[in-house]
């Protein structure tokens, strides 16, 4: 019988809070140095030594491929989680955020709608920009996720 493994990817732990620390040097660890001693720990560069990655880039390196290769941005991996399936050479995904802004200068002023958008309240978002006509024939595809977030396909309909 193979023994278990877990592997456990601690997301945002290249992050550095200030010149010569980490962030795992300044943060109180109890759970991690307890499991810490009783496994193997080390380091993996996803992307590179020096390279702090984003979390789907850095996913990719760890399943086995190259994202220099392989990653095509957030927004295609946003719509397969979703099971919205992509017209290749007619459609472009995009992860996008809903947002808020001032109606009088038409400025960002929120660009995650202070975290705090319901699920239900950006669905009714989505809706009612979904289906939206552009220019050439063009069209924008609109589906909400979770919280503040969305997938945004643009699409061109075939001659």
């Amino acid at each position: 019988m193979r023994p278990k493994l877990l592997v456990l990817v601690l997301d945002g732990a290249a992050d550095s809070p200030g010149i010569e620390k980490t962030s795992l040097s300044v943060a109180r660890t109890p759970g991690l140095d307890e499991l810490a001693q009783h496994a193997y720990a080390g380091f993996h560069y996803p992307i590179g030594p020096g390279k702090a990655p984003e979390s789907d880039t850095a996913v990719l390196s760890l399943l086995g491929y190259d994202p220099e290769k392989y990653y095509t941005g957030r927004g295609p991996l946003e719509a397969l989680g979703i099971n919205v399936q992509i017209k290749e050479g007619y459609e472009v995904a995009f992860r996008a955020n809903f947002a808020t802004i001032d109606e009088s200068t038409l400025e960002i002023i929120d660009r995650r709608v202070g975290r705090s958008l319901k699920t239900e309240e950006a669905r009714e978002l989505a809706k009612a920009v979904d289906g939206m006509q552009l220019l050439d024939d063009g069209y924008a595809r609109v589906w909400a996720t979770i919280g503040h977030r969305a997938v945004v396909v643009i699409g061109h309909r075939t001659r």
